[in-house]
């Protein structure tokens, strides 16, 4: 059997085993390590915490195996590489400080080390480490005749050992005399350091050393700051041993100090969000003034009724009750709002009941008129039963309530209830003589209100039922400083309901506004939902037989009808079935049918305008622009719209003026750059042209001559070997193949509505048996013809603008070519003839004519006349 002894000698020999094993390990991870690159030295310390868990053995010298510095640098790379939840920070430290290594600093000149010196301990405070890695850093760090100062923040070791509650560290700094007021640049002293993170003994300590209980910097942030800002349910216990400790010393604290803000430490205890009534208290026992006000003008009273904590005002009125102090229950801050108006816009009820029944005043108007009634209206929850209790306790006090009081924008509480869609709250109000026909600074009143926030007819019937007898009748066609009256502002909101109801109440119909428009106006200038508009206005005109001006112009001299006929074609019919004059002119002598040929939409409008009109309608109008409806429509390019006022008897000879090329598609000039507009405009161009010609119009060189000019506008003179025809063969023929254009092709594809399996591009038709490519493989004459004359509503359609930039170009260009060959054709031909003096045969000058581009044609035709582009335009 083996002796103790024995024993003893084997353990001691199985744990020296372990200990240079584990040395050994050290060392193999030392190898290598460059400690001049942050990576290597973080990877170092991955390991070295694997290897520190397993060390349960006698801890190495790391001085042999570590230089001073590199064993600094990897403390204050593992303060700030790990978190403050990581483990590895704390077990590194604490392996250091258990192995016996000491910093050991240079002495100066005068025996001491230099103070300004950034250590491991300066980022205990800036990455709030926990306060065993700070004890263990203290063991480190030892040096406490010396206090390192970090220059970056003025942080020291004294403020370190302060935040971290190390009792012995700051007894041996301040035996060694160091200053207990020092203040780092932030301006945290070392008593505030310790009141912030509740260390009592270091405050206590730090009391009893020196430090100055009313301490501050520049921005005159005191201790008792800092423990009222801590935000703690316990903070009246260390508020208590500090004011304690200052009793013990005879040191008088001045709880009334404001900082840069103005705020007390009353103030700042007020403004946190926690349960701190007793430190509230034993701030107001110690002798805070709550009647002291920041440099907003807040005063605890404000603060307290943003919190919507009833308990805390009930105890404050009782302590200052107790105390003989007064509050000011009125004061103002730099808004001019009172307590009240904070009680209020925050809904506090039982608060706003204290102040009042403390002498609150509640018609005190604010910085900007309003009175605590206005602040109800803030409140978004049931601000009603708020208001109701409001009335209750003034009428118990016996306090008139000025309800119809007006801020300095002239609303009235009235006005703010019903814009914020308080409905109870107005209710409210106008049962307790709340005035409807105060107007604000706009005219507004409250009907004007109501029309602009809602169709709610029952709104307006609550006003008119409730209010006093004394306010009737109610101001139903009041104007606004723009002229409006309520039923202006329904029919601008689309409020057809309440606007039905002002009608019933008296509302005029024809009353016009500062833009000298009536209510149907507005109407007939809706771009959605004006139909359902006039049937419910019309609806009670008819049923109370109301006259309506159907004719009345505006500042501009547009009548509605001039506007129907822009906005919504049912507008129009109504206005007409009703009698509306169509001849009517604006102040440009412009009449309806002007503004439907002004329009982009080339539809049959004219017909119906024609159809439906009970009056004769003058085709033949001229405006102040020198055009009639058909010069108009010309100028606008719409050749269906041509063609019926050709049929309802427009005049091609008398007074009749082909436009020019500079007002020819004027409306369109900021889209000539995109592809589809300048194809729709040149075959618009000659389709109008042609509905000209059906209608016994004789199209002159000079006429033709505008039509190409407006050509030369577009940028359609390319030359043609830009776009030849086998442009088609450089577009993919099928689908299969080109995976990556797959979504690209079936979209145009789908654009021709070509729905067949494997659709081919040189397939797309544009009418029954005719395809682009056939199209372009025919005589210019003949696809002319054909395009012009039978397919151009397919040029001119919405779908071609749905092709991509690409697939476009390979369409449009070869159809805008035939487009313009035929009719430039057609011209230069004679010319031609003519300028070689009838000396070729006319099949020699066509065949010459046909080999040329669409610029030469032109100039053909400018040089038969001696005339230059410029001239033209």
């Amino acid at each position: 059997m083996a002796s103790s002894s024995d024993e003893l000698d084997f353990d001691i020999e199985q744990c020296d085993k372990v200990n240079h094993e584990k040395l050994g390990s050290l060392r193999r991870l030392l190898e290598n390590v460059d400690f001049t690159i942050p990576d290597e030295r973080r990877t170092l310390l991955w390991r070295l915490d694997l290897l520190i868990k397993e060390w349960t053995s006698r801890l190495p010298n790391l001085l042999d195996v570590l230089r001073s510095e590199e064993i600094e640098v990897l403390l204050m790379d593992s303060m700030t590489y790990f978190t403050e939840q990581s483990p590895m920070q704390e077990r590194f430290v604490t392996f250091v400080a258990r192995s016996g290594y000491k910093d050991q600093p240079q002495d100066g000149e005068d025996g001491k080390p230099a103070p300004g010196r950034t250590t491991p301990l300066h980022q205990v405070l800036r990455q709030r480490m926990k306060r065993r890695v700070a004890f263990a850093l203290f063991k480190i760090y030892n040096r406490f005749d010396v206090n390192f100062i970090d220059h970056s923040d003025d942080s020291t070791h004294l403020h370190v050992a302060c935040a971290a509650g190390c009792v012995d560290a700051v007894k041996k700094f301040l035996e060694l005399g160091h200053n207990p007021n020092c203040l780092m640049r932030n301006e945290n002293s070392p008593l505030n350091l310790a009141l912030r993170y509740e260390h009592h003994k270091v405050a206590k300590l730090l009391l009893r050393n020196g430090a100055d209980p009313n301490f501050s910097g520049a921005r005159r942030y005191t201790p008792l700051h800092t423990i009222c800002t801590r935000g703690n349910n316990d903070d009246e216990l260390l508020a208590e041993i500090f004011f304690d400790v200052c009793d013990e010393l005879h040191f008088t604290v001045r709880v009334n100090t404001q900082d840069i803000h103005g705020r007390t430490a009353l103030h700042s205890a007020l403004s946190m969000n926690s349960d701190n009534r007793k430190l509230v208290e034993l701030l107001l026992r110690k002798g805070a003034n709550p009647n002291m006000a920041d440099n907003e003008g807040s005063t605890a009273l404000h603060i307290i009724c943003m919190r919507r904590d009833d308990g805390l005002v009930e105890m404050l009125f009782k302590i200052c009750a107790e105390l003989g102090v007064t509050l000011q229950v009125d004061a103002r801050d730099k808004s001019g709002d009172t307590p009240l108006h904070r009680a209020l816009s925050n809904g506090c009820m039982h608060a706003s009941e204290l102040l009042l029944r403390n002498g609150a005043n509640p018609n005190a108007a604010n910085a900007k008129g309003s009175t605590p009634l206005h602040s109800i209206c803030k409140f978004s929850e049931d601000n009603y039963i708020l208001a109701r209790r409001v009335f209750d306790v003034c009428a118990e006090l016996r306090v008139t309530l000025q309800v119809n009081a007006q801020d300095v924008s002239g609303d009235t509480a009235l006005h703010v209830a019903l814009s914020s869609g308080s409905r109870n709250f107005a209710r409210l109000l106008l049962r307790n003589g709340a005035n409807p026909n105060l107007a604000d600074d706009g005219g507004l009143t409250v009907l004007h209100d109501i029309c602009l926030k809602a169709d709610d007819e029952e709104l307006a019937e609550m006003v008119f039922q409730l209010s006093h007898d004394r306010y009737k009748p109610i101001g139903v066609d009041a104007l606004t400083k723009c002229g409006r009256t309520p039923l202006h502002c329904a029919m601008m909101r689309g409020h057809g309901n309440v606007g039905q109801f002002m009608l019933r109440h008296g509302a005029d119909p024809n009353l016009t506004d500062g833009d000298g428009q009536t209510p149907l106006h507005y109407i007939c200038q809706r771009e959605e939902g004006g139909w359902d508009l006039a049937e419910k206005f019309f609806e009670v005109v008819d049923e109370k037989r109301l006259p309506v001006a159907l004719d009345v112009g505006d500042n501009w001299g547009r009548t509605p009808l001039h506007l129907a006929v822009r906005y919504d074609r049912r507008l129009m019919e109504l206005l007409l079935r009703r009698g509306a004059v169509p001849d009517a002119c604006d102040e440009n002598r412009s009449t309806p049918l002007h503004f439907i040929c002004e329009r982009d939409e080339d539809d049959d409008l004219v017909d119906a305008f024609f159809r439906l009109s009970t009056r004769p309608v003058n085709v033949e109008a001229v405006n102040n622009f020198s055009g009639t409806p058909l010069e108009t429509a010309i100028e606008n390019l719409l050749p269906h719209t041509v063609e019926q006022l050709i049929r309802h008897g427009a005049d091609l000879e008398r007074n009749f003026y082909f436009p020019s090329a500079n007002s020819i598609g004027q409306n369109y000039y900021y889209e000539f750059d995109v592809i589809y507009v300048k194809l729709r405009l040149a075959s618009n161009a000659l389709a109008v042209v042609e509905r000209l010609e059906n209608g016994g119009y004789e199209l002159e060189l000079i006429d033709a001559l505008q039509i190409m000019s407006f050509f030369d506008r577009l940028g359609l003179y390319e030359n043609r070997a830009n776009f030849p025809v086998n442009v088609l063969e450089n577009v993919p023929q099928n689908i299969d193949g080109i995976e990556h254009e797959i979504e690209e092709l079936a979209d145009f594809i789908n654009a021709f509505d070509l729905i067949e399996e494997k659709m081919r591009y040189n397939d797309t038709m544009i009418g029954p048996n005719l395809s682009i490519q056939n199209l372009c493989r025919l005589s210019p004459e003949e696809a002319g013809r054909l395009l012009v004359y039978h397919h151009f509503d397919f040029v001119r359609s919405k779908k071609i603008s749905e092709l991509s930039q690409r697939y476009a170009e390979a369409c449009i260009v070869p159809l805008c070519e035939v487009l313009k060959r035929r009719f430039f054709r057609r011209w230069a031909a004679d010319c031609f003839f003519e300028l070689s003096h009838f000396r070729l045969p006319i099949l020699c000058c066509e065949s010459v004519i046909d080999n040329l581009s669409i610029k030469d044609l032109w100039n053909i035709c400018l040089a038969f006349t001696g005339r230059s582009s410029a001239d033209v335009n």
